[in-house]
């Protein structure tokens, strides 16, 4: 008998109360209930276990829901065969799994069904969560050798902008490892939460369009000094 087994990225995704339960649905789709059925959730240093969506939703959690996993596990017997379904949405690099022993239509269904529901709740910023890392180095790296050049061209009150832009990616990369912008995973079980979210993201990109254009004047008003215009 044949086993298969397959491993994949979980998105970037943003989670309602709503989006929970349709997942669950689609974890549940197609087979019975399964022999074993858990959801963990951790925030801060407090990790909860549960084993309904009901109970899920009755959790206190004080802080930022870091990550929610999902495991469902049905044992062989009756009209299938075993299987498991594993959806890990961490802050850091989350996964799926799904594993059966030789029932083939039933693993390739379940696959595509979790991966096609995962992408279609991508949040707005999925793109700029993944490539953060890399823009914000990329960032620093020209900032630090802008400052160079203006050190070495006696413009210090750009040097000074250069290091204050400096010090605020460096910050927003640290609220990012956080998960306080950009998260990975963000789960909004209420519509005051989502909006308090969105206020966020808007502030932070509206700081960052504020630095460029303020280091873009600078730089424009050195090279029109430097050039006698």
């Amino acid at each position: 008998m044949a086993k298969f087994d397959r491993k994949f990225r979980a998105p970037v995704v943003s989670l309602s109360k709503a989006d929970v339960e349709r997942l669950v649905g689609l974890i549940f789709e197609g087979s019975d209930c399964p022999d074993e059925f858990v959801v963990s959730l951790k925030s801060g240093e407090a990790t909860y276990e549960v084993g309904d969506v009901d109970s899920l939703f009755g959790l206190e959690v004080p802080g930022r829901v870091e990550s929610l996993i999902f495991y469902a596990r049905w044992d062989s017997g009756g009209s299938h065969s075993q299987r498991r379904v594993i959806i890990n949405l961490g802050m850091d690099l989350g996964f799926c799994s799904v594993s059966s022993d030789g029932d083939e239509v039933w693993f390739r269904g379940k696959c595509d069904q979790v991966d096609r529901y995962l992408k279609d709740k991508a949040p707005w910023y999925a793109s700029i969560s993944d490539a953060f890392p890399r823009l914000s180095g990329g960032i620093v790296a020209l900032l630090v050798l802008s400052g160079v050049y203006f050190v070495y061209h006696g413009a210090y009150y750009l040097v000074s902008i250069c290091l204050m832009a400096i010090f605020f990616v460096e910050y927003l990369f640290k609220l990012y490892r956080d998960g306080r912008v950009f998260p990975r995973v963000k789960v909004v079980f209420d519509s005051g939460d989502r909006e308090a979210w969105k206020a966020k993201a808007i502030l932070v990109l509206t700081a960052m369009s504020v630095l460029g254009t303020y280091l873009g004047v600078g730089v424009n008003v050195y090279f029109a000094l430097s050039t006698g215009g």
